[in-house]
């Protein structure tokens, strides 16, 4: 999971870098390629960060739902 994290947040520096290009290049060329790479790229790390964080959610809740957290839990109710 930390190689995927950590490739999420190459895929945003990426993005961020091809957008701002677009920003200091003012031609054409650059500002399709910047907008529209970078877009693809930054939506691509943010799916792969929102899956991560999802799967850590999951793990965690898993993780805690032991028998004695559940009985804990209905005595409460």
């Amino acid at each position: 999971m930390r190689r995927l994290l950590r490739f999420s947040a190459v895929l945003t520096l990426i993005a961020l870098v091809l957008m701002m290009w677009s920003m200091f290049d003012p031609r054409p060329a650059p500002v399709l390629i910047g907008l529209s790479l970078g877009q693809v790229l930054g939506t691509a790390s943010f799916a792969i960060y929102l899956s991560i964080v999802i799967w850590d959610i999951r793990r965690r809740r898993r993780e805690a739902s032991t028998p004695e957290d559940r009985a804990s839990l209905s005595k409460l109710r």
